[in-house]
């Protein structure tokens, strides 16, 4: 069989795919077998075909691949910011909490959408929120507004979200409410995270060594019978004359001031 009769037979259709495959390994065969300038066309041809097909599925497969790394990492930054957030969460739920006596004002609207601030004294807190004894209900989810004075520096404002209320035995007990923190700035929240770290060491240390000075915390000698350092109470009694001083040199100033008036 010719050349020419070879790719014309390959050009009507066929049975099945398996009759034009034989077909196309027929005329391949026979292109090769010619060696003449038709052949080496065909030849050419099956290359360029074939290379353009492997270029195709290079390129696809490249895509193919690049949509599943870009994948890999959608999930795994997605993987790890569930893990970080969990991370979170547990880390709140790990905040130290240390026994604190402190003033507490707590500040909502009534029903009447009227201003009520009411004062307590904690009994715990910790860098995530604080607790304290109430008589009055206090509803789960409430948001409020509460000043804490933690005893230095100006007290702080924040606001808070009544997280449960614990009642008591019977119904003229007190009932145990759990605060948790609100938006909290990183200042207000650094402050509080270090007064608790200082009554730790200040527990530690009491317990470790006993007793602790009553002015700046640090361990008192086992010999000591006074409850602070020598040094803590002259320097606190100075700074109490100097206030002393100031408040008398303000109470003169204000009773000058009168008496002046009074004449004019």
């Amino acid at each position: 069989m010719s050349l020419r009769a070879t790719i014309l037979s390959l050009a009507e259709p066929s049975s099945s795919e398996t009759s034009t495959l034989e077909g196309i390994g027929s005329a391949f065969s026979s292109a090769l077998d010619s060696r003449s300038p038709v052949a080496i066309a065909l030849i050419a041809v099956i290359v360029v075909v074939l290379g353009v097909a492997g270029l195709r599925w290079h390129r696809d497969a490249a895509r193919v691949a690049k949509a599943e790394a870009e994948a890999d990492v959608e999930r795994e930054a997605r993987r790890q910011a569930v893990i970080a957030e969990l991370a979170a969460r547990r880390e709140q739920r790990q905040w130290v909490r240390v026994p604190a006596h402190l003033r507490l004002e707590l500040a909502e609207l009534d029903a009447n959408e009227h201003l009520r601030v009411r004062e307590f004294e904690t009994l715990n807190i910790s860098g995530g929120g604080l607790a304290f004894l109430s008589h009055d209900p206090f509803p789960t989810g409430a948001l409020l507004e509460f000043k804490l004075d933690l005893g230095e520096g100006r007290p702080l404002v924040v606001p808070g979200v009544i997280r449960r209320t614990e009642p008591g035995p019977d119904a003229e007990s007190t009932s145990l409410v759990v605060l948790s923190f609100g938006a909290i700035d990183n200042a207000s929240r650094e402050r509080i995270i270090r007064w608790v770290a200082k009554e730790v060491v200040r527990e530690i240390a009491e317990a470790n060594r006993g007793r602790v000075c009553s002015v700046c915390g640090r361990p008192l000698a086992d010999t000591s019978a006074s409850p602070a350092h020598f040094t803590c109470l002259a320097q606190a009694e100075r700074a109490k004359a100097a206030e002393a001083k100031a408040a008398e040199a303000k109470a003169a100033k204000v009773a000058k001031a009168k008496a002046a008036k009074a004449v004019a």
